[in-house]
């Protein structure tokens, strides 16, 4: 899936002595300007949680330009990357949109364009559209769409194990629709999602064995899945790496933050083995299914979130227990100071269930599991707020 083929390069002579129209000047000066302003970008944060944005400034390297009419310019994206050096920026003009490629981001660079709502990357359904394989990396003001795959993954590996973090990537100020998941991280960390529009697409926002990363200000809706699912993968000899207790890098430490997740099938997962994450004033509005799932985590807080009209609007299903797995207990997570679509008098209980199961390995890289036992449990949300509370980006 990852193996796309770069489409063909060629170099255009970056001179700007002799250019000529004062209106080409004055865009050219915009897009390093809009660049410029990317450094002081910062997402507000109230309480005790700390998710401001701290991105990395951006370098001194040089600017290339794509679109427009200056002399110079590239009339693709990926023509613009290929040309590019680590600490290089790209700004992408909206005059030559949609600009109808899969690019592959495989340097340290930042890639912005001029504006989130005109300068749109269209999918060809040969592969995701935006595959970001590099650290360091901002990418900023497009429209991604129409596509059978992904539309923007991040990964440094593309094959198993994905022993590899991928760290640093900031993808911020998109519109994402129509396309499989939205942004898909794997093995991502200390990075920021946030400030996106993610709609009409079968997934939202998932990140697989991250950690210490922000998902913060994004609005998803219309997605026929999950809104936002942060989990960890299974490896190819998952038996022996769980027995082992070498599953690396740990998916911990991650923030889910001021989202708004509005008619999914399901809010929010908190997946197998995630631990240490905060669940924290997300808008949780007429999810179908489920608002907030919780499977197998531990150290889980959710907190001073809104759920409003979603009739099912909780499944809570504690750790599994095996034989031979180690899972963490349920009872490691809290909720507190939810809001549940009315003002509640009484601790609102959550209920779940609990699961003994015997596994019996198959070979290295799976087996067979025989459910022994399953008993109802229920935990309690013991301060429920009393109004909704007022949560924006």
């Amino acid at each position: 899936m990852f193996n796309a083929n770069p489409l063909q390069r060629f170099k255009y002579l970056m001179t700007y002595d002799n250019l000529e129209g004062g209106k080409n000047m004055i865009r050219q000066l915009f897009g390093i300007f809009i660049c410029m302003l990317l450094i002081i970008t910062v997402l507000p944060a109230s309480g005790n949680i700390d998710v401001s944005n701290n991105l990395i400034p951006l370098s001194s390297g040089k600017t290339l330009f794509v679109g427009g009419s200056g002399p110079g310019n590239y009339s693709t994206i990926q023509e613009a990357i290929d040309d590019s050096s680590d600490g290089d920026k790209i700004f992408v003009f909206d005059d030559s949109s949609p600009y109808i490629e899969n690019i592959i981001v495989d340097k340290s660079i930042d890639l912005i364009g001029e504006n989130k709502d005109t300068t749109i990357i269209e999918g060809s359904d040969v592969d995701s559209i935006v595959l970001i394989t590099e650290n360091n990396v901002t990418f900023s003001g497009f429209t991604i769409q129409n596509s059978l795959y992904d539309g923007i993954i991040i990964v440094q590996d593309e094959n198993p194990p994905w022993n590899n973090e991928i760290y640093n990537v900031n993808v911020f100020d998109n519109n994402i629709k129509n396309v499989s998941r939205g942004i898909f991280g794997l093995t991502l960390s200390d990075s920021e999602i946030f400030n996106n529009n993610i709609k009409d697409s079968v997934a939202g926002i998932y990140l697989c064995q991250s950690s210490n990363s922000n998902v913060s200000g994004n609005y998803i809706s219309d997605c026929e899945y999950r809104g936002i699912e942060i989990n960890a993968f299974r490896s190819e000899h998952y038996i022996v790496d769980r027995i082992l207790n070498r599953l690396s890098p740990p998916a911990e430490n991650n923030i889910v933050y001021r989202n708004t997740l509005e008619h999914n099938r399901w809010g929010i997962d908190i997946g197998s083995d995630c631990t240490k994450t905060k669940v924290i004033e997300n808008n949780i509005i007429n999810n179908f299914e489920v608002g907030i799932q919780l499977q197998s985590s531990s150290n889980i807080e959710i907190k001073r979130n809104n759920f409003i009209e979603t009739e099912n609007y909780l499944e809570y299903t504690p750790a599994k227990f095996s034989a031979v797995n180690r899972y963490k207990q349920y009872f490691t997570n809290s909720w507190d100071a939810n809001y549940w679509d009315e003002p509640m008098d009484k601790p609102v209980p959550i209920n779940g269930i609990f699961y003994f199961y015997i596994l019996i390995p198959i070979g290295l890289k799976g087996g067979i599991e025989f459910e022994i036992y399953h008993h109802s449990l229920v935990t309690y949300d013991r301060h429920p707020a009393q109004e909704p509370y007022d949560i924006k980006k």
